[in-house]
């Protein structure tokens, strides 16, 4: 059985759409499947990523919906028995109405609970705050809704149940603002911190695929004389977690992949869409919140928290607790009718 993926990355929507989706075509190829993925994304970082997956990439700049939804539905129908997964805030209620009487089964990955209704077979909402989000949905449609369906990469997946060591004192930061980050939350951060009285940190400094301020960071970096190292589209994200005493990052969807391998992290939010993914972490007391990306916010939380072993190890056993790595397991017993 076939699994098409139609998921795209832009420097403003970012990259979590379509890795996440790249996870779930890694746990259906590893059940035997096929996958294809369709894409307008154009980062040759991304593509290199789908092509070292051995998925089937399609490549398509489709100039309406109604091309999109064509060539999607004639893809999936030289498939029989095919499911398509669509991730992206465009695919609209018209879109998944035209591809379900097109006879496709669908797979809706939707962090919002957006659109006035869904024609999917499957919803799929991985975050805390989906369990409080109604869907108007066909009655044939199931919802898998909170932590229970967190969808992880294979190469996290052999850190299941390893334990996570927290020291009294946190000095090794991890700093991932997303694939993308297209304000460079990440070069203020950097300067935020530099300009503070925080000292004795070693930084490491993640930087997305389509992350276009490298040389800024750089600059910051070697201007500053931070203790810090720079790694772009870094392959061993999950070794640099195990590395870190704690992480700042974005309210994307790697606060997930922190959560499962227990590092303690502040939350910064860099555009609407997250404010529902924090939302949920407040209500579950998971993490520290930093709101929107301010100095004045952001330094006095990271000197508390770096200081409190036992409020980070509490934090780090919560977080593991939410997020236990059988995310894409379920939905695929549940794609797949088993008990």
């Amino acid at each position: 059985m076939r699994l098409v993926i139609r998921a795209d990355a832009t420097a403003q929507m970012g990259t979590g759409h379509l890795m996440r989706c790249l996870a779930l075509g890694q746990a259906w190829k590893d059940r035997g499947g096929e996958v294809s993925v369709i894409t307008k994304c154009s980062n040759q970082g991304l593509l290199e990523k789908i092509n070292q997956e051995d998925f089937n990439l399609h490549y398509f700049e489709p100039l309406t919906s109604e091309a999109d939804i064509e060539f999607t539905g004639k893809l999936v129908h030289s498939h029989p028995g095919s499911w398509v997964a669509l991730d992206s805030p465009f695919f609209d209620s018209l879109y998944q109405k035209s591809l379900k009487e097109a006879g496709c089964n669908i797979i809706s990955i939707d962090d919002m609970a957006r659109l006035p209704h869904y024609w999917a077979d499957i919803i799929i909402n991985q975050n805390l705050h989906g369990e409080d989000m109604s869907y108007s949905c066909e009655p044939y449609t199931r919802v898998l809704a909170g932590t229970d369906y967190v969808i992880l990469r294979r190469q996290f997946l052999c850190f299941r149940g390893i334990p996570k060591q927290i020291f009294d004192k946190a000095e090794r930061i991890l700093v991932m603002m997303g694939g993308s980050d297209p304000e460079n939350i990440t070069g203020r951060i950097l300067s935020a911190l530099s300009n503070s009285e925080i000292s004795g940190l070693n930084f490491t400094v993640v930087a997305g695929a389509a992350n276009t301020y490298i040389e800024e960071i750089k600059a910051i970096i070697g201007e500053r004389n931070m203790n810090a190292r720079l790694i772009q589209d870094a392959p061993n994200v999950p070794e640099l977690m195990g590395w870190a005493d704690m992480a700042i990052t974005s309210g994307g969807t790697t606060v997930w992949e922190l959560a499962f391998m227990g590092v303690p992290s502040i939350v910064i939010t860099t555009a609407p869409i997250e404010e529902y993914l924090v939302s949920g972490l407040q209500k579950k007391g998971l993490f520290w919140t930093a709101g929107w990306f301010a100095p004045e916010r952001l330094v006095p939380v990271l000197l508390s928290v770096m200081n409190d072993g036992m409020a980070r190890n509490e934090m780090s056993l919560k977080a593991r607790s939410l997020v236990d790595g059988f995310g894409c397991e379920r939905i695929l017993k549940t794609i797949f009718k088993e008990s």
